[in-house]
C-alpha cells in the first residue's frame, strides 16, 4: 500500500497563516515589548544602532550591545503608524508568516526528497529498508520517510 504526498494548495498555506495570525493577536502584556519599543525609538532618534546604555540609570553611557535593535525599530515604526493595536497586528503578521513559510518549507522538503512524493507504507524497518534499496532511495532518506509516515 502506498500513499502520496500531494502539494499543498495555496488555501492550505493561507489557513496556516490565518490560524497563527489569529492565535498571535493579543494585548501587549509582555514586559520586553516596552524596552523593544524604547530601543526602536532610540534607533530612530539617533539614526544609528545604540552602542551605549540609554535606559538603565546606573549604567548610563556605558558600552552596551542591543541585539534586538532591528525588531525594536520595526515595532516602533508600527507603533508610529497605529499605536499599540498596530504593534499587536504587526507581531501577529510576523508570526503568521513564520509558520506559513515553515509549513511550506517542510512540504517542499518532503516532496523534493521523496521520489514522486510516494512513500511505501510498511510495518517494520527491515521491510522499509528492503523496499527503499530496491527503489534506489538513499539510506539518508530513510529517517525522513519513517518520520513522515507516523
Amino acid at each position: 500500500m502506498k500513499f502520496t504526498i500531494s502539494r499543498w494548495p495555496g488555501y492550505c498555506l493561507a489557513f496556516v497563516f490565518v490560524f497563527f495570525f489569529a492565535l498571535s493577536l493579543r494585548q501587549l502584556v509582555d514586559e520586553d515589548v516596552w524596552f523593544q519599543l524604547l530601543t526602536g525609538q532610540e534607533t530612530v532618534r539617533t539614526l544609528a544602532v545604540p552602542r551605549t546604555e540609554f535606559y538603565i540609570y546606573s549604567a548610563l553611557s556605558e558600552p552596551s550591545l542591543f541585539v534586538g535593535w532591528l525588531w525594536g525599530l520595526w515595532l516602533y515604526l508600527a507603533w508610529l503608524a497605529g499605536g499599540y493595536t498596530a504593534v499587536s497586528i504587526f507581531g501577529a503578521l510576523v508570526w503568521g508568516a513564520i509558520f506559513a513559510i515553515g509549513a511550506k518549507a517542510i512540504v517542499t522538503f518532503i516532496e523534493r526528497d521523496v521520489p514522486g512524493g510516494e512513500v511505501p507504507k510498511v510495518r517494520s524497518m527491515a521491510r522499509l529498508w528492503t523496499r527503499c534499496s530496491k527503489a534506489g532511495i538513499p539510506r539518508r532518506h530513510l529517517k525522513l520517510m519513517v518520520c513522515s509516515m507516523s
